[in-house]
């Protein structure tokens, strides 16, 4: 296939409508279904978008994309298949899907193998039918979420949510959050390192914190995060050969607002996760700008929660209990 300059046909008509769809401008006589340097021009500009060769010319490969371009998120189901479905609303989904914590990496708007495995515990996560089909129901969970992710939480909110809703309480609140790997290069590796999954969990709480409006500060475990929010936490490893294989919490018993948050955080940790976690009380966390409550991830040798700490939609499960125990302290600091 090569439909170049001069051509005419259906074929340059279907060109014309795509590029204009697009947004890129094929001359004052738009679809008239003759290939003229004004249509060679918006193919090149398409080609230079999609860094492809600038040849101005149609052939296989950027028809393909152009193709791929038209579609928009919500126009047909996305599933696995063979061959992969290509598109830019597979990648809008893989956007969107690694904002919320459901890595698809790369993003690259292909449905292969690991955005079906993002999809598939993204709807786990919220209780949907795991079956990887991003059709209506799963199309409506993402939606949902939608206008909050493209518009840098500017959004208008329903009515249902009230004024001192949990937009109200998060948006523009100031959060340190803490742990071994403040910026996270690496993803997790089937080792299960200690260090990386605090450091993942650290980023899918600032993930949902974000989302609705929050300012995240990161910082290392260790260093003072004092002045860098109204509140701080941390993710972080258990020390030594502490016989904790699954999550704990750890907060200065002498201050009532620490105690409050850690105990609002095991509540929301033992409402999502019910007997997989294990909580403990570390006494004192010595020192000035110690965050008000850490949640401390033990060793990953234990078979049954070292496992579970390895899947995404595990993690993404403490980082939402995280956050509802953090919501919920906010909420009763509320005037």
């Amino acid at each position: 296939m090569e439909i170049k300059q001069r051509d005419r046909g259906y074929e340059v008509v279907d060109i014309q409508q795509r590029l204009v769809a697009l947004g890129y401008d094929v001359g004052p006589t738009k679809v008239d279904g003759f290939f003229g340097p004004n249509t060679e021009t918006a193919v090149k500009r398409f080609q230079t978008d999609r860094k492809l060769p600038l040849t101005g010319i149609v052939n296989e490969t950027t028809w393909r994309l152009m193709v791929d371009a038209t579609y928009r998120f919500g126009s047909r189901a996305l599933y696995l298949r063979s061959p992969f479905i290509r598109g830019d609303d597979v990648r809008q989904l893989q956007t969107w899907l690694n904002s919320i914590g459901f890595r698809t990496e790369p993003i690259d708007g292909v449905f292969g193998p690991s955005t079906d495995k993002a999809v598939r515990e993204f709807q786990e996560n919220v209780e949907l039918t795991s079956d990887g089909i991003v059709g209506p129901s799963t199309l409506a969970a993402l939606t949902n979420l939608r206008s909050i992710l493209d518009s840098n939480h500017e959004s208008v909110f329903s009515d249902i949510l009230l004024p001192d809703s949990v937009v109200g309480l998060l948006q523009d609140r100031r959060i340190a959050i803490g742990s071994p790997t403040p910026h996270k290069h690496d993803w997790l590796g089937p080792g299960g390192n200690q260090q990386l999954v605090c450091a993942d969990l650290a980023h899918r709480l600032s993930n949902l914190l974000e989302i609705l409006g929050a300012q995240i500060d990161f910082f290392k475990t260790g260093a003072e995060p004092a002045g860098a929010g109204e509140l701080a936490l941390t993710f972080e490893p258990a020390a030594g050969k502490l016989a904790v294989d699954r999550l704990g919490i750890a907060y200065d018993h002498r201050d009532a607002d620490s105690r409050k948050l850690a105990e609002l955080i095991i509540a929301g940790l033992r409402k999502a996760m019910k007997d997989q976690i294990k909580e403990y009380v570390v006494g004192d966390l010595p020192g000035p700008g110690r965050p008000a409550a850490s949640i401390i991830v033990g060793d990953l040798t234990g078979l049954a929660s070292g496992a579970n700490l390895k899947k995404d939609v595990f993690r993404q499960k403490i980082a939402g209990a995280v956050f509802d125990g953090l919501k919920d302290f906010i909420a009763s600091k509320a005037p």
